[in-house]
């Protein structure tokens, strides 16, 4: 028996039935091929067996990744961050609870497939970082793969608010020495 993309696992059977577990490689996606050769392979009565077609199963074993981006370059002094979450293709289970947000508020979450948007309200008077984590559990593919949880995004931010001060005046001098 030759396998392509996968390794060969457990091997068992007897008389017309016999079964292999085919392992997928990992990390890939494509088809597995299995090819079986039937030389030496005879029936009690010496009839030679015929050899099967080539049987084909495709697989994926590679997860989804995500990528987080926002719309402000910069410091953002603006009233909203809008994040957006790209994901390497189309997941299932992924919402508003999967994100926790530091110093700032979640706002709008919108949606689906490959794309998702959230709107963050920075926190007042902060001179920081908004922070962005996703919880990957629950989110996968078509295929069942779990998707990888991204390192922790960071938006700088300076909601500090503005204090006017009252300019100080010095005294003109009377002294011309």
């Amino acid at each position: 028996v030759m396998v392509a993309n996968g390794s060969k696992g457990t091997f068992s059977g007897s008389g017309s039935v016999y079964t292999l577990v085919v392992i997928p490689t990992a990390g890939a996606q494509g088809n597995i091929t299995v090819d079986v050769s039937t030389t030496g392979v005879t029936d009690s009565a010496g009839n030679q067996a015929t050899t099967p077609a080539q049987v084909t199963q495709a697989f994926d074993t590679i997860a989804p990744t995500v990528t987080i981006t926002d719309n402000i370059s910069g410091v953002a002094n603006a009233a909203v961050v809008s994040f957006t979450f790209s994901f390497s293709e189309s997941v299932t289970g992924f919402d508003a609870s999967k994100v926790s947000v530091g110093n700032g508020s979640k706002g709008t979450f919108s949606g689906s497939g490959r794309v998702y948007r959230l709107v963050v309200i920075p926190a007042a008077d902060v001179q920081g970082n908004i922070t962005v984590d996703v919880s990957t559990t629950g989110v996968s593919d078509a295929a069942g793969n779990q998707a990888t949880a991204p390192a922790q995004y960071t938006q700088a931010i300076n909601t500090l608010a503005l204090v006017a001060t009252e300019p100080s005046y010095a005294a003109p001098s009377t002294n011309p020495f």
